[in-house]
């Protein structure tokens, strides 16, 4: 409900108005009185509450605090900060939640170490793991240095000779020489919005494949390129938190991870069973060729 300020107290001409760096606008006006009048006006004080209009600052604004004073023994002033609502659809008491005033986003890369065995693949092109893996058991290692190892039979099986797995030796050397992971790093893409009031939604499409929702808009911030990073990459959605600051705001942060789209990959490197709309559940019902849950 609206501020209701008593007749018994007049407007006092101290007070401001100003510009935070996130664009917002604010005011501070104070009135005197009765100091019971004007308790009972503050008893009655919500955040988000509407302000008796300002002639001289036109417009909506609606209190971010108050602070009552006692001047005298019957004397007070009520002191109220103000924001302006950027929307004039909001509705009292909490509305602010829904329009951010700083929409910033940031760009950086992050560092993931990938096993060695991603080199393999299914094809006779590839070094092949489940050779690899035979041959990581081995326990002869005059016949590991020869890049061979024992199979469930008991025969030996000479990788570099066996057409379908001989590629697999490039990969052995390196796995000899004590490299177990490499070094890879992706595209981390962060958004925090500031709000006045606590943000009605949050903790939304957490480990989904999720494409940041970026668009440029008065108060939006981005790095240069942004728009063409997104549409070369398949993003993961990775945090969505909400934290009070301590001047009253709130700021939701959301990040996502991408992996480049590529031919081979079929621009879905992020695997749509585990991590799209209909990924698996736990435990896992997958049907027989793969896709959705049965």
């Amino acid at each position: 409900m609206a501020v209701s300020i008593p007749s018994s107290a007049t407007r006092q001409p101290t007070g401001g108005f100003a510009m935070d760096d996130g664009g917002g606008f604010s005011v501070s006006v104070s009135w005197k009185g009765p100091f019971d009048d004007l308790a009972a006006c503050a008893a009655a004080i919500s955040p988000g509450d509407p302000l008796p209009a300002l002639e001289d600052l036109p417009g909506q604004w609606r209190v971010r605090s108050f602070d009552l004073q006692r001047v005298n023994a019957d004397v007070g002033v009520l002191a109220v900060a103000g924001r302006h609502s950027l929307d004039s659809s909001i509705s009292p008491g909490g509305g602010a939640s829904s329009t951010p005033i700083r929409d910033v986003w940031s760009l950086k890369s992050v560092r993931n170490d990938v096993s060695v065995l991603a080199y393999c693949g299914t094809s006779a092109s590839n070094p092949n793991r489940a050779a690899i893996e035979r041959w990581m058991r081995e326990p002869d290692p005059k016949l590991a240095n020869e890049y061979k190892y024992t199979d469930v039979d008991g025969d030996v099986v000479d990788i570099a000779a066996e057409p379908l797995i001989s590629l697999s030796v490039p990969l052995i050397r390196k796995i000899q020489d004590g490299t177990e992971r490499v070094i890879r790093f992706y595209p981390q893409l962060t958004r925090r919005r500031t709000y006045y009031a606590a943000p009605a939604d949050a903790f939304e499409s957490l480990s989904y494949v999720d494409e940041p929702p970026y668009s440029a808009g008065v108060r939006t911030l981005a790095p240069d390129g942004v728009s063409s990073v997104i549409s070369a990459h398949e993003w993961l959605k990775v945090q969505d938190d909400c934290d009070e600051q301590a001047d009253g705001k709130w700021v939701r942060t959301e990040s996502w991870i991408g992996i480049e789209k590529t031919d081979a990959n079929q621009g879905h490197p992020w695997d749509p069973d585990l991590y799209g709309a209909e990924r698996w559940g736990m435990p896992a019902f997958p049907n027989p060729n793969g896709g959705a849950q049965s």
